[in-house]
């Protein structure tokens, strides 16, 4: 009895130390031009005061001659298989002006510290109607790559899928010009919950922007090597490109800071 007492005490303190609060959960189906073109289903966890987001990174579900919609919700997936690179994700603390990114662009995961990127977006005139709902236009260059964001204005949140951040209210469209990327939003609700599902230690083993593309290209190079030492010596290599090229052109970010 006293054992049972015991326990519901420790229950009641753990939830008075931690009491839930209503989250935004915000769902976006990314699209990604990788060796062939893959579908991730992501979430954005965002704080009551939204001074916290959490980007979550579905896996990768590899589909059969998809291409990408021109519009919000005009396409079917035909999944095939799945990668098991769940462990991807994004957490911006907005009050320290630092952003943690866990990424698996090749064989290693990286854990990534920076400052949260400034988001520079040239709003326009231009709106248009999806499904009943008004969306304003947005373009940006970012670390190589432009984006085209349809926003609304019916919802006061500036946090949108990736690092994409800054915008006048919540992301329902983002693409990218040359349709490596894009992201479509799926749904939004709110929910109790005690915190954000961050299940790392963001204090070990965090590197800076700069070292990763470093590492990372070392990752590659060293792939290379190892693929060329694997070739029969009598192969006449007709062409020294590498497929490390193709990989690195496929990556988000092109440039760095």
């Amino acid at each position: 009895m006293m054992h049972r007492l015991h326990l519901i005490h420790a229950l009641l303190f753990a939830t008075a130390i931690y009491p839930q609060q209503e989250y935004y959960v915000i769902s976006y189906m990314g699209h990604h031009n990788l060796d062939r073109p893959a579908v991730t289903e992501d979430l954005l966890y965002l704080s009551p005061d939204q001074k916290t987001a959490y980007y979550q990174l579905g896996p990768y579900q590899f589909t059969k001659d998809l291409e990408f919609p021109k519009e919000l919700g005009k396409v079917i997936v035909v999944k095939d298989k799945n990668t098991g690179n769940t462990d991807q994700f994004f957490y911006s603390d907005f009050d320290g002006n630092t952003l943690y990114s866990r990424v698996v662009p090749w064989k290693k995961p990286y854990l990534i510290k920076e400052p949260i990127p400034k988001m520079r977006w040239q709003l326009h005139q231009e709106t248009k109607i999806i499904d009943n709902q008004t969306l304003h236009k947005a373009t940006m260059a970012f670390r190589g790559r432009t984006y085209t964001a349809w926003y609304s204005l019916d919802y006061p949140i500036s946090i949108g899928p990736w690092k994409l951040n800054n915008l006048p209210g919540l992301a329902f469209v983002i693409t990218e010009e040359n349709d490596h990327n894009s992201w479509y939003l799926t749904g939004i609700k709110k929910e109790m919950l005690k915190g954000l599902p961050l299940r790392f230690d963001l204090n070990k083993g965090a590197i800076s922007l700069k070292n990763f593309s470093e590492a990372f290209h070392h990752e590659i190079k060293l792939e290379d090597q190892v693929f060329s030492s694997q070739l029969p010596k009598d192969l006449e290599i007709i062409s020294s490109e590498s497929n490390s090229k193709e990989l690195f052109k496929k990556q988000l970010e092109l440039t760095y800071d």
